[in-house]
């Protein structure tokens, strides 16, 4: 991965070092610079490549495949319906398949959850657990 902390002044400056000095190689050019061989590799091999001295930023991938509408529609029509048969649903519908886990991030950004029952609050009458109930003992009927 590229190193944008090296400045475009000190990358010509290395270029320039290594295409005028005869007897520059990578590893006398990154003594000569303190950076290290492989940056300098990097920086001549983009160079070369690109006639820049800066790295190409790397694109961007899509956000999300799904169609977010599609699937809050869906949703709606189908709220029980798995994950799964989401996935395959838009893969019959739309010809793109797409994983389990891209259905969840994007019912996750629709504001769809697992969950399904809503949220209650606790009782304040405290319950009392099984392991701090005694049971009854056949002496104590009596």
């Amino acid at each position: 991965m590229p190193t944008p902390l090296i400045s475009r002044d000190l990358r010509k400056r290395i270029v320039a070092f290594y295409e005028n000095t005869q007897s520059a190689t990578y590893d006398v050019t990154a003594e000569h610079f303190s950076v290290g061989r492989a940056t300098v590799n990097r920086i001549l091999r983009v160079h070369r490549e690109t006639g820049d001295v800066m790295p190409v930023p790397t694109p961007k991938k899509p956000r999300n495949k799904i169609d977010l509408d599609w699937l809050r529609a869906h949703a709606q029509t189908f709220p029980d319906a798995r994950l799964k048969d989401r996935a395959e649903a838009f893969r019959a519908e739309r010809g793109t398949s797409v994983s389990i886990a891209s259905v969840h991030y994007a019912m996750r950004a629709i504001g769809f959850t697992h969950k399904k029952r809503p949220f209650t609050r606790r009782s304040v009458i405290p319950s009392v657990s099984a392991a701090s109930a005694r049971p009854s003992s056949p002496s104590s009927q009596r």
